[in-house]
């Protein structure tokens, strides 16, 4: 039973019913009981799906989604292809996606400059010849030369040729008459409900 309870595979939303994350089962029958400082009050939703001709599930198809409280919860059936638990009491039906209704906000995450960030930032380009650069050719250039103090930061961070960058070395732009085209910049924050696109269990993709 302590496997399945810290298992990450319950996808929480938010008010607007927006994804905000995942949760262990463990967290959410937390929530689901109140809560606690790290962990939002949430509802279950009892998800119900139309039937194929042979009596099978069809995941493609939900019919209703309802919020469940946790007393509401316990008293539900278990059918057939739900995950479970067991207590000393009873058999519980594991949640696949729980609502936090007084959870409002949409985290954001800031994103990191890695290589491959920023090679989708300068659209796989080298940025000072506008040439087009492969897995093999592209590198990262610092605009300031981390010897004389330049950051790994998205503002001194562009995408280069290996060979122009191999070529400048610790020298700065002007010393070799390089000129960016663009000036480099750090993207927007991305709202985390777009970060989120796992599919855990066939109930996530409708969410």
């Amino acid at each position: 039973m302590a496997e399945i309870l810290n298992a990450k595979i319950v996808l929480r939303l938010n008010a607007n019913w927006q994804r905000i994350g995942f949760a262990t089962v463990a967290e959410a029958f937390t929530a689901m009981m109140g809560g606690d400082s790290s962990n939002p009050p949430a509802l279950a939703l009892d998800l119900e799906y139309e039937r194929n001709e042979d009596g099978s599930i069809n995941y493609d198809k939900l019919s209703v989604a309802t919020p469940k409280s946790w007393d509401e919860w316990q008293k539900l059936p278990i059918r057939e292809g739900d995950m479970t638990i067991s207590t000393v009491k009873q058999k519980l039906r594991v949640p696949t996606v729980i609502v936090c209704p007084k959870f409002h906000k949409m985290p954001i995450k800031k994103l990191r400059p890695t290589k491959q960030a920023i090679r989708e930032r300068d659209g796989n380009t080298c940025q000072y010849s506008g040439k087009p650069l492969t897995n093999k050719t592209a590198s990262l250039d610092h605009v300031l030369p981390k010897s004389k103090g330049g950051q790994d930061t998205w503002e001194n961070l562009v995408l280069c040729h290996r060979d122009l960058n191999s070529k400048k070395g610790n020298r700065l732009n002007h010393e070799l008459g390089l000129k960016l085209l663009k000036q480099p910049y750090a993207p927007k924050p991305i709202p985390l409900c777009e970060l989120i696109r796992d599919i855990k269990h066939p109930d996530h993709a409708h969410f």
